[in-house]
């Protein structure tokens, strides 16, 4: 078994009002040339916009949630650069406010190394997955494409989310985004 503390995962708008930090520890249960079963866990924060009301007086301000995690990631690869997975993870808000207990069943399809020109690569991971958050529950379609360009440390990533249907506070029916990413070329590993 091999555990690894994986790069933190940072996201925040231009001004840091909104976005989040998730810092993975992830086990190595089963690594075969087809199959590999990963466990892990994750302290995670949640930076939100929410009004304050004080005295008759209401403020927005930014609020940080934190969040305990788990995951079980199962991966077969029918080729190098085409695989299948499944993830289930499981999330605990640590404060009164916000989620409590979140359950999220994903199935997705991984095409990698597709090639657009010279060094440029593109990674493609269609998925659909079940939400269900304190009660409440909604079916997705999600989307992901990543340019990168071999030995550059930048990517250009853009996801899109579609609602098949939900009940969740909230829900938005199509969501989208484009982002750059900073990719360290580092990892640091705890073999036993």
């Amino acid at each position: 078994m091999t555990a690894a503390a994986d790069r933190p995962d940072i996201r925040l708008v231009p001004d840091a009002s909104k976005g989040g930090l998730i810092f993975w520890f992830r086990y190595r249960l089963i690594e075969q040339k087809k199959f590999s079963l990963r466990i892990g866990y994750h302290p995670a924060f949640t930076l939100i916009r929410r009004n304050l009301t004080e005295n008759g007086k209401t403020t927005e301000i930014t609020e940080l949630l934190r969040f305990l995690a788990f995951e079980v990631v199962p991966n077969y690869k029918i080729t190098p650069n085409w695989s299948i997975g499944a993830v289930y993870l499981h999330g605990s808000g640590l404060q009164k406010n916000g989620p409590q207990n979140t359950d999220v069943f994903f199935l997705n399809n991984s095409i990698s190394n597709i090639k657009v020109g010279g060094d440029i690569r593109l990674h493609l991971i269609p998925m659909v997955y079940l939400l269900l958050t304190d009660g409440s529950r909604g079916t997705y379609f999600s989307g992901t494409a990543i340019l990168s360009k071999k030995d550059f440390p930048f990517t250009l990533q853009s996801t899109i989310n579609q609602t098949f249907r939900s009940n969740i506070s909230g829900n938005k029916d199509f969501m989208w985004n484009v982002m750059v990413a900073y990719n360290f070329s580092r990892s640091f590993r705890i073999l036993k």
